[in-house]
Parts: C-alpha cells; sequence; structure tokens
C-alpha cells in the first residue's frame, strides 16, 4: 500500500510499505517536504500518514513492519 498526502494541490508526504506476508510488511519509502511553512506540519503529515497505513496494515494481519535506513 501506498498513502499519499496533499496540501493546495501539492504532494507533502508519502508512505509506502510491501504488502504483508506471513505477518511482516516491508517499510519502502517515507517522504515529507521540508517547504512547509508550518512547522509542526511535518510531524502532523506523518503522523495522518502512519495512522491509515498503520490500520490497512493491521486489517491485513500484518504484526511486523521491518526496514532498512539507508544515510547518503
Amino acid at each position: 500500500p501506498i498513502y499519499l498526502a496533499v496540501q493546495n494541490r501539492r504532494l507533502v508526504g508519502a508512505i509506502a510499505t510491501t504488502p504483508p506476508l506471513s505477518g511482516v510488511a516491508w517499510l519502502r519509502f517515507i517522504g515529507l517536504r521540508t517547504e512547509i511553512p508550518d512547522r509542526n506540519s511535518g510531524a502532523s503529515i506523518f503522523a495522518m500518514l502512519w495512522q491509515a497505513l498503520r490500520l490497512r496494515l493491521i486489517a491485513h494481519g500484518c504484526t511486523e513492519l521491518a526496514s532498512l535506513a539507508l544515510d547518503d
């Protein structure tokens, strides 16, 4: 699943995972726009995206979420 957040017709956030397999999903992508005027909106956008994704994963039997972090 992938969830997108749009504000004033601009993409401001996205989160995506693989479909759950044997109760496990992989976090594939998190992206937040950094040029949002309200400093707290990045956190609130992430919270909204995460809540929607979390509920969907639970509904599909996901009990674990795995991720790898890369630093360029």
